[in-house]
């Protein structure tokens, strides 16, 4: 089968991109509140966590986590902040929404602490994960893609298997009209 006819179903987003999986990502927008996101996103099926351990606005970190927020393979978020950071989570849910994509917030402080914010959290991811098994399916190809990968640490088998059966997907990915991101150029 040729490249050109290879074709999947894939989530359909509102700007018009698609993803293969269709994600909840819990963001936190400082360290205080990791505990809680990581707890939120803890046993609950396709929900992917990230966030920015600083307390202050950083440009590459906010730009970055809406980035990720707005990935062809996310279809909703959730941004959990304490209360007292400088990066806002429900500027990151605007930004969320105004892509498309259902995107809710809260605060840890003014949600009853702890327990309280990860049962609240885990509501949310639950409801946003039910209003995704809607989500509008399309066909794919390899021209959809957006693909990455990391370096996870080179051995003997790096050069020898690893990375030449990875450049050759990435070839055949950008061939079609794909994208492939990566880093550590030297290999």
């Amino acid at each position: 089968m040729s490249d050109a006819a290879l074709t999947w179903s894939g989530y359909a987003r509102p700007d018009g991109r698609k993803g293969v999986r269709n994600l909840v990502l819990v963001i936190y927008t400082v360290e205080c509140a990791s505990f809680v996101a990581h707890k939120i996103g803890e046993g609950e099926p396709g929900v992917h966590v990230i966030g920015f351990p600083g307390c202050y606005d950083n440009p590459y970190a906010i730009r970055l986590m809406l980035a990720l927020a707005r990935h062809p393979n996310v279809g909703a978020v959730l941004s959990v902040g304490l209360g007292c950071e400088y990066t806002q989570p429900g500027r990151i849910a605007d930004v969320v929404r105004a892509s498309g994509r259902p995107a809710k917030h809260f605060f840890i402080q003014e949600s009853g602490g702890t327990t309280h914010s990860v049962e609240k959290g885990k509501a949310i991811v639950r409801r946003m994960r039910d209003e995704l098994e809607k989500a509008p399916r399309a066909p794919m190809t390899l021209a959809d893609l957006v693909i990455g990968c990391e370096c996870g640490g080179s051995d003997g088998t790096s050069g020898l298997v690893g990375n030449p059966l990875v450049g050759r997907v990435f070839d055949r990915v950008v061939e079609a009209g794909g994208t492939a991101v990566f880093e550590e150029v030297v290999e």
